[in-house]
C-alpha cells in the first residue's frame, strides 16, 4: 500500500511540477525577483515618473502596489497634487484609490489591513484619516463618483 500511496504521490508531483512550467502550452518564463531587483527597479521608475516623491514614498509605494502605485499616482505633478497629507506618506490620493479599488471603508482598513501603516501613525493622525473619510462620504453621491470612490 506505501508504495501505491508513494506512486501516486510521485505522480501528482510530476503532473503539479508540469502544471507550474506551462499553462495551455506555453511556458512560463518569469524573472526571479526573490532578491528585491523588482521593487528597485520600480522605485526608480517610480522617481523618474514622478520627481517630487521621495526615495521612501516610492519605495512603500511600489511595495504596496507594485505597478498599481502609478494608478494611484495618476497625472500628478507634485505632491501636492495627490492632496492632503496624513502623515507617514499616505495621501488623500491613496486613500481613494484604496476605498476604490480595495474596498477600504475605515482608517482601520487603510493603517492596519490595507497596510501597516497604523505603526508609523499617532492616534491623532489616525483620527485625522477617519474625519477626512467621513467628510468625503457625507458629500453628494457625484463627487464620490468624481473623486474614483464607491458610495
Amino acid at each position: 500500500r506505501n508504495t501505491e500511496h508513494e506512486r501516486q504521490r510521485t505522480d501528482l508531483a510530476t503532473l503539479l511540477l508540469e502544471a507550474s512550467e506551462s499553462w495551455h502550452g506555453v511556458r512560463l518564463n518569469q524573472p526571479d525577483w526573490s532578491d528585491g531587483s523588482h521593487s528597485i527597479a520600480l522605485t526608480a521608475e517610480l522617481r523618474r515618473n514622478y520627481p517630487f516623491l521621495s526615495e521612501e514614498h516610492a519605495s512603500r509605494l511600489a511595495h504596496a502596489y507594485g505597478t498599481r502605485a502609478s494608478k494611484l499616482l495618476g497625472g500628478a505633478k507634485s505632491l501636492a497634487d495627490l492632496g492632503q497629507s496624513f502623515g507617514a506618506t499616505l495621501t488623500a490620493s491613496e486613500i481613494k484609490y484604496l476605498m476604490a479599488s480595495e474596498w477600504a471603508l475605515t482608517a482601520d482598513d487603510i493603517v492596519w489591513r490595507r497596510s501597516k501603516l497604523g505603526l508609523r501613525l499617532s492616534a491623532d493622525e489616525v483620527a485625522g484619516i477617519d474625519a477626512w473619510i467621513a467628510a468625503l462620504k457625507v458629500q453628494p453621491a457625484g463627487s464620490l463618483h468624481e473623486a474614483g470612490v464607491r458610495p
